[in-house]
This record gives structure tokens, C-alpha cells and sequence, in this order.
């Protein structure tokens, strides 16, 4: 059966702009701030504590662009968050130091080096990920 001529495309057209119009722009800022606060959120749990200056440091920013889309950066700012995160080989550089051995009054027992990678890729982190951003984009 052969399309008809008329307002359908036009109107089909509309309604596609629309619908991307949504899914590329406010959408998709809200799923990409629940996304790096469930991920921040995961990774604290993750990072070793000693003072809290390394959860204090906690940081997060989504720039937009139209024609790039939306970029979230997410991280800690404090000077050995590197050191204690590991370096670009996957080389943890450091090792959970026992509570009676610590110098500060706080202490994490789950904390495991590369603690910001395993709040957005983690076992536990992954699926609560992904529910987020199915509910995100549920018409």
C-alpha cells in the first residue's frame, strides 16, 4: 500500500523532533546527574577514610553542547586522590591500613583501591546504573 501525500510526514517529522528534542536535552541532564551521584555515592562508600578530607573533596559538573551532547566529569580533588585510587596501569599504590595503625579518628573497612572506578563500574554499582538510566528515559 502505497504512503499517502499530506501532513502525515510533516507531522510524523514534528513529532520526531519533539521526541529527540526531549531525550537529548533535559532528559538526558537529569539521568546524567542521578548517574554521577549514584556513582559518587557508590565510590565514597569504597574510599578510605582517615581525616575526610578525601570525601570532602568529592566533586561532580555535566557541561552540555548542542552539537556534542552532555559530558559529566566526576571526581575528588584532593592531592592523593590519585596516589590512593591507583595509577593508569590498574597498580593499586596503596593497601587498607588496619584501624589500630591509622592516624586520624576515622576509619573504612570496604575501602579498596580504585574506589572511583568501582562506583560506576562496581558489581553492586552497575545495575543500579542501568536502572537509572532505563527510568530516566521511560515515555
Amino acid at each position: 500500500m502505497p504512503a499517502k501525500n499530506g501532513k502525515g510526514g510533516k507531522q510524523l517529522k514534528q513529532k520526531y523532533s519533539a521526541f529527540v528534542g526531549k531525550m537529548t536535552g533535559p532528559r538526558t541532564k537529569a539521568a546524567m546527574v542521578k548517574v554521577l551521584s549514584a556513582g559518587m555515592t557508590n565510590a565514597k562508600e569504597n574510599a578510605p577514610l582517615e581525616y575526610g578530607t578525601l570525601i570532602n573533596s568529592a566533586f561532580r559538573y555535566i557541561e552540555g553542547s548542542n552539537k556534542l551532547g552532555w559530558t559529566g566529569v566526576a571526581g575528588f580533588a584532593a592531592s592523593y586522590a590519585y596516589y590512593l585510587h591507583g595509577d593508569q596501569n590498574y597498580t593499586p599504590l596503596w593497601k587498607p591500613v588496619a584501624p589500630e595503625d591509622k592516624e586520624g579518628p576515622g576509619w573504612n573497612p570496604f575501602s579498596t583501591p580504585r574506589f572511583l572506578e568501582l562506583g560506576f563500574i562496581g558489581p553492586l554499582a552497575k545495575p543500579e546504573i542501568e536502572r537509572i538510566i532505563r527510568e530516566s528515559y521511560k515515555i
